[in-house]
């Protein structure tokens, strides 16, 4: 859609900002180009370029440009149309692009330098719509949102005067969300990098302001990109920093070698780990303050041949623990759980992988039962959430503090709820049992695939099926999975091959979206996630399956005809309904069903 042109907005170090024609290693003159944002460099305005796209019609035109003449903050006519949603930023970034003559520029695909990021300050680069992109051959490119803003190219220029390997400035157009977010990371990185070069040389670390900015950026640097985990890594010659956002570990950082000591003494010292032990695992928390945000952490580290690797998990707080209703429960689903919530015996089971979320909605389900006259005792290792209201006792299992020893101590308590982080041994399944059976309602969760697994779980460890039919009310299978891009989602029609193994009809098919990718999603096409959920109650068909000595099918055919819907099938609901993809169905759920 967009042209590209051979005119480019070239400097010379010492020289006015001004179109150059033909080769770009000729010199410059002294004189500033001025256009206007209705006609650029290019030749053709703005307005007549989005007419030729077909993206507006004349008349359309003229009643944005009457817009534009009455609005009196004086907006430029690519802000109104961005206002009023009749542009995206990338195509007013190529409209722009090919108004002024200039190239436009993804920087998706893009890669970074540090090294080039210091050329030009933070404070000009944020206030001027400019980051810089490579330096080749003398020339250095530089990203703008804005190709008009000549003054902020001139203090490029003039700030970059005598640099003996930069004769010129070359200006290429980007969308502003794009060019923001990679200024962020750019100097996220560069200020982390020189912090560490500093920090490096320095011996007694506890006062060093170098590692301090370092580990302080990089937690900044998490929570903009709303992580859930840091992973900082010591390779051979570099230390690689690495986050995991919505599910998946992305590269953020590559730091010096030499900072890796520094780096990991201070968060060592931030969690109260012993820093002169590194050749043992070691475990500690933090309470973190980042610009004026408080955020509990979790700290793991592990030696390793190039040094000790460190993970940071950012725990989430109260206040940011979603309601059972936020998680991608359906209404039948939730009704059912909000009934066995409010028994006041029985065992609720939460099953799924690492990493599917169950812990979040154990802690959402406590959370939402808490009140004045219960007593509420939760067994937990590690404790991620601190909940108002509830007892909460850190298992350790080196001071002797286990699950069933913990558990054995709170039937003692009390207890009107009682949560279980963990059920992994025979003898705290049988005690979980017995306290459901007893007045208590328990809370807990177990690893297994899906629901009728777990089910048949308890009995593999040990305890009589008898047992189990008496006490298990309910069970929630769960699987994490991506959302859509809400601004690039679009309407995709599996491939036939898909469609039978997953036994799509025609209108599924035709219901789901995917997302090709845009600078909100950073290009992957999705955003955010959500909870997929089978929902299993023990009804009078599923105990006698259980009593009858059946396995995981007979369990399974006999939830079906009280109406259970398998994982698979309630994923590929959620593509339907478009809070999915059929590619995270294919790649979270149908995988692990095969």
């Amino acid at each position: 859609m967009c042209t590209q042109s051979s005119l480019t907005w070239v400097a010379d170090i010492g020289c006015r900002l001004v179109p150059a024609m033909g080769d770009v290693g000729m010199p410059v003159a002294s004189t500033v180009c001025r256009v206007s944002s209705e006609s650029g460099a290019g030749g053709r305005r703005l307005g007549d370029i989005l007419v030729s796209w077909g993206v507006l019609s004349p008349q359309e035109l003229q009643h944005y440009l009457r817009v534009q003449q009455a609005d009196e903050q004086r907006k430029r006519l690519g802000q109104i149309l961005l206002d009023e949603d009749r542009v995206t930023e990338v195509m007013l970034a190529q409209a722009l692009a090919e108004a002024n003559g200039l190239q436009f520029v993804d920087l998706t695909e893009q890669g970074s330098d540090p090294e080039v990021a210091r050329l030009v300050p933070m404070a000009l680069g944020q206030r001027a719509g400019i980051r810089p992109l490579s330096l080749v051959d003398g020339t250095l490119q530089l990203a703008a949102i804005d190709p008009l803003n000549v003054v902020a190219f001139d203090d490029v220029a003039l700030l970059l005067q005598g640099h003996p390997q930069i004769r010129r400035l070359e200006v290429v157009v980007a969308p502003e969300s794009q060019v923001r977010r990679r200024l962020s990371a750019m100097w996220s990185e560069v200020t982390a990098a020189d912090a560490l070069r500093t920090a490096a040389s320095v011996e007694v670390i506890k006062d060093d302001a170098g590692a301090v900015t370092a580990v302080d950026q990089i937690l900044r640097t998490a929570m903009r990109l709303g992580a859930s985990d840091i992973h900082i890594e010591p390779l051979r010659d570099v230390v690689r920093v690495r986050m995991r956002v919505d599910g998946s570990l992305r590269r953020v950082m590559v730091l010096p070698k030499a900072g890796q000591a520094p780096l990991v003494s201070r968060v060592k010292i931030l969690a109260g780990i012993d820093i002169s032990q590194k050749r043992t695992p070691q475990d500690g928390r933090a309470r973190v303050h980042v610009d004026g945000v408080q955020k509990n952490v979790r700290v793991s580290t592990l030696p390793t041949m190039h040094g000790e690797k460190v993970v940071i998990r950012l725990l989430t707080d109260i206040g940011e623990l979603p309601a059972l209703r936020a998680l991608g429960l359906p209404d039948p689903a939730l009704a059912t759980l909000h009934a066995a919530l409010r028994a006041t015996q029985g065992l609720v089971l939460i099953t799924g992988p690492t990493g599917s979320g169950k812990t979040t909605t154990l802690y959402s389900a406590v959370h939402e039962v808490v009140a004045g006259d219960r007593n509420i005792i939760a067994l937990e290792e590690p404790i991620e959430i601190e909940l108002p209201g509830v007892s909460q006792v850190q298992i350790d299992e080196r001071s002797g503090l286990t699950f069933a020893a913990g558990l054995r101590s709170v039937l003692r308590q009390d207890p009107d709820i009682i949560m279980i982080g963990e059920v992994r041994d025979q003898v705290t399944a049988d005690l979980a049992i017995r306290a459901a059976l007893t007045g208590h309602l328990v809370l807990a969760t177990v690893h297994t695939v899906d629901a009728p697994s777990a089910v048949l779980r308890l009995a593999e460890m040990g305890v009589p099926r008898y047992l189990i039919a008496s006490s298990l009310r309910l069970v929630i299978a769960q699987r994490l999975v991506r959302r859509p891009c809400p601004r690039c989602a679009v309407p995709q029609i599996p491939d036939e091959q898909t469609c039978r193994r997953l036994g799509l009809t025609v209108a599924q098919a035709h219901s789901m979206v995917m997302g090709p990718g845009c600078d909100s999603c950073e290009g992957l096409g999705l955003r955010g996630r959500t909870g997929v959920f089978e929902v299993l109650p023990v009804t009078r068909s599923v105990r006698a399956a259980l009593l009858a000595g059946g396995d995981e099918t007979a369990v399974a055919t006999a939830a079906r005809s009280a109406g259970w819907q398998p994982l698979l099938e309630a994923a590929i609901d959620a593509a339907v309904h478009r809070r999915t993809t059929i590619g995270e169905v294919l790649q979270v759920v149908a995988s692990a069903a095969d």
